[in-house]
């Protein structure tokens, strides 16, 4: 084997034999590849189309996943949709769900020596060799898309292409010279150069930091290793775009991803811990690797696992794949059992412990089987660390615990454009008022709500979501954080001061202009919400156009200096009580769900200004 190191493997087994569950898990993959082989069926004969197509245009939400019901697709609130393109977004998870098991077949083969799981990876080889110079994803591909063959996207095909290629690599030298010369000219060459013009296009258009650079880097190193091309092994690598190259332009100082969104910053890590084990197999240290500002792979893993909220999720900012049911948790898994192979920090176990909880699923996945430890991970963790704050300066993120159920975190950082909302000056309060995330991209109401200033704890002025920009430090030192909005709206002053204190979360938005305005105070909340203060029934959307139009009133009350609300969160309750220097009216409405419960609707309370200025005083606390 190129692509795993003797020293993973032989762990491997020592686990399968000392671990009941593991032993049952490996069996249970031989079961499912026999089930494939004996049942007649085969790998789809079309190419897949856009994964984010399937979604449920009606109510929010994906399509349930269903491999073995092509034609059928029908959404967790019953709905049945059709078409093309819902059929080629079945494909692509159709595609992925049969390399996977591949992969884990092939891994099953090198560790338990079963004969079906070799005989099942051989035939799924095989017959993508011969399908595919037959598929088409060019064909009903967008134009913005960075094309692929077998998909819409050169992203979807490495993402697909990777399990395979581990699958081959566990049973290559078993394969007659007929048959891997057969599976080299017709599915790795073409593939091959799939992934090397994709390469080449982002070099071209100045995006070599992309984080489908990740994985475009993952299946060439793979590959490269898999068929030992030193040319695929040193694109994947090497400048001017390989995995040393991007760790430097893609990832910030403080080790996040530049988009500084935890979905899509787990997502290329995953990619890169893949190629670092591999590359490690081969000579080449990846895992210790550090681009010129400290960045690493481990670094990465810290970063992230750093900002976990005290239940071990991780703050939905900026856009990201957090449907319900969604891959990310998987990742997370997989990412997180591959880096505490690396290192036993608690951090990394708090994360894991927690998608696993969520996940309601035995740890019996292909990075448990092959990296993992077989001690349980709720042996490996050690005490309730102290509440600490947390500041990021390069991805412009602050974040406050307390000793309490409440924390915090504020987004002040750069305009990145790929992954971006309008959610600058934002305060994300957990557990009752997080960040809405991002439903499937190909959500027709997804542009319309989900990124403007309205779905965000922010201000919003004159009803308008603000410009595509960044915020400013004013001042950390330590808890009390100062952040501006210079770009956000033309002549107007905006700022936020937020901190911890006596296990409250005091928060202060400054809005000044030189004329008058209206400025609304935007605060999200998933609970009962009761206001201190009487309220006028109200009924209409707060706008009638814009993401003004999403949110429906209920009621209003005018005239006001201060206001608490009382939040009941699941058996929690907490208070907010706003103030304001100079009166305000109050609104109350609803608005859509986080992306991963988006019929749930949330209330949002708003603090309306007509005026030159006001300055909003928030205490925040758990009662």
């Amino acid at each position: 084997m190129f692509c795993l190191t003797e020293i993973n493997l032989q762990q491997a087994k020592e686990n399968a034999q000392s671990t009941p569950e593991f032993m049952s898990a490996w069996r249970e993959i031989e079961s499912r590849a026999l089930t494939f082989l004996e049942s007649g069926q085969t790998v789809p004969h079309e190419a897949g189309g856009w994964i984010h197509n399937y979604i449920c245009q009606e109510h929010w939400m994906p399509i349930l996943f269903d491999g073995s019901t092509p034609g059928v697709h029908r959404c967790p609130a019953g709905h049945l949709v059709e078409g093309e393109k819902m059929d080629a977004a079945w494909r692509v998870w159709r595609h992925r769900e049969i390399t996977d098991l591949a992969r884990d077949a092939g891994f099953a083969y090198q560790v338990t020596g079963s004969e079906t799981c070799r005989k099942f990876v051989v035939s799924i080889l095989e017959q993508y060799a011969d399908f595919y110079s037959k598929f088409d994803g060019l064909s009903d591909a967008e134009p913005w898309m960075l094309k692929g063959h077998a998909f819409n996207q050169a992203l979807t095909e490495g993402l697909w292409a990777v399990p395979l290629i581990q699958a081959f690599d566990c049973v290559a030298d078993t394969l007659t010279a007929v048959q891997k010369g057969s599976i080299c000219a017709n599915l790795w060459g073409p593939l091959q150069r799939v992934m090397e013009q994709a390469q080449d296009k982002l070099i071209a258009k100045g995006d070599p930091h992309h984080n489908y650079m990740a994985w475009i880097n993952c299946c060439l190193g793979l590959m490269g290793f898999a068929l030992q091309n030193q040319s695929m092994i040193d694109r994947a690598i090497e400048a001017p775009a390989g995995i040393k190259m991007h760790l430097g332009t893609a990832i910030l100082p403080d080790n996040m991803e530049f988009e500084v969104t935890p979905y899509y910053h787990n997502f290329v890590l995953l990619a890169n811990l893949i190629l670092a084990e591999a590359a490690d197999a081969n000579g080449f240290d990846i895992k210790n690797f550090r681009a010129p500002q400290g960045q690493s792979n481990l670094g990465m893993g810290l970063a992230v696992a750093s900002l976990a909220w005290p239940d071990g999720s991780l703050p939905d900012i900026s856009e990201g794949s957090y449907w319900q049911d969604s891959i990310y948790d998987p990742e997370l898994i997989q990412v997180y059992e591959i880096l505490s192979g690396w290192s036993e920090d608690e951090q990394f176990q708090h994360v894991l412990a927690a998608a696993y909880t969520r996940e309601n699923r035995p740890r019996t996945n292909w990075a448990a089987l092959m990296f993992g430890s077989p001690k349980p991970i709720s042996d490996r963790l050690g005490s309730k660390a102290t509440p600490t704050n947390r500041f990021m300066r390069s991805s412009g993120l602050a974040q406050w615990r307390t000793e309490n159920k409440l924390a915090a975190l504020a987004t002040f950082g750069a305009y990145t454009g790929h992954h971006h909302q309008a959610d600058r000056l934002s305060l994300v309060v957990w557990p009752f008022s997080k960040d809405a995330g991002s439903p499937l991209y190909a959500l027709a109401a997804r542009k319309a709500w989900y990124p403007h200033s309205y779905a965000h704890n922010t201000i919003v002025v004159d009803g308008q979501t603000h410009a595509n920009c960044g915020g400013e430090l004013k001042n950390w030192d330590g808890n009390q954080l100062v952040m501006s909005m210079p770009d956000a709206y033309p002549g107007i002053k905006l700022e936020r001061a937020t901190e911890a204190k006596d296990n409250k979360i005091l928060d202060v938005l400054i809005a000044e202009a030189p004329e008058e305005h209206t400025f609304d105070w935007l605060f999200h909340v998933d609970g009962d919400v009761q206001p201190s203060c009487q309220m006028t029934a109200k009924s209409g959307p707060l706008g009638q156009e814009g993401a003004a139009s999403f949110i429906n009133l209920t009621g209003e009350s005018v005239d006001l200096n201060t206001v608490s609300f009382t939040i009941n969160n699941e058996e929690d309750q907490y208070q907010i009580t706003l103030s304001g220097d100079s009166p305000f009216n109050l609104l109350m409405g609803t608005c859509p769900g986080t992306s991963r419960t988006p019929t749930q609707l949330r209330t949002v309370i708003i603090g309306r200004t007509i005026g030159k200025q006001q300055r909003y005083s928030a205490q925040i606390e758990q009662k």
